[in-house]
């Protein structure tokens, strides 16, 4: 028998939490792994099938986060796209794609929760933290370049960033043309 002790269990997608789930959630270490590109790409389909009072509650991430719950981000692909700035902006936005539905505007979270849960949180969900996740010595240096700056540019210019340049422990993996 394996002990469980030390390990970071986590729950995958976390759609509709109680009170009770964030308060078990808490006491226990349990983190949550959530796609909030399904808000983007899949939300105008949950809104027409759970309802608007339902769907204000889906992913609720700001919830998480409030109730002291360590939240990565990630896009679930080949489910939706990979690409992470959709994603990203879904998390802050809390808009679908195809026809601009609000969903939960309380469960925003500021575009440095959104960053941190794609980045720092990723890494300590894996058990990464002392090898990457934010950019510091010691660190891998996978990093990039982007085309704005996702904290200052208009909140629906996050959702069409582009990458310039791609590194991996510090070395040029891509660059755009």
């Amino acid at each position: 028998m394996k002990p469980i002790k030390g390990r970071r269990f986590y729950l995958i997608h976390a759609y509709q939490p109680s009170e009770d789930n964030f308060k078990t959630c808490r006491e226990l270490g349990v983190l949550v792994a959530s796609q909030p590109s399904f808000l983007y790409y899949l939300g105008d389909s949950y809104h027409e099938n759970v309802g608007p009072g339902r769907s204000e509650w889906l992913k609720p991430h700001r919830a998480w986060i409030d109730h002291g719950v360590v939240v990565g981000g990630g896009t679930d692909s080949p489910v939706t796209p990979y690409l992470p700035f959709p994603s990203l902006w879904a998390a802050i936005a809390r808009r679908t794609e195809v026809k601009g539905t609000q969903m939960g505007t309380k469960q925003r979270v500021t575009r440095e929760e959104a960053i941190r849960m794609y980045t720092v949180n990723g890494a300590y969900m894996s058990f990464e933290e002392d090898l990457k996740g934010s950019l510091e010595p010691g660190k891998v240096a996978d990093m990039v370049i982007l085309d704005r700056d996702i904290l200052t540019c208009s909140e629906d210019e996050v959702r069409d960033t582009r990458v310039l340049r791609t590194f991996l422990g510090g070395k040029t993996v891509y660059r755009a043309r």
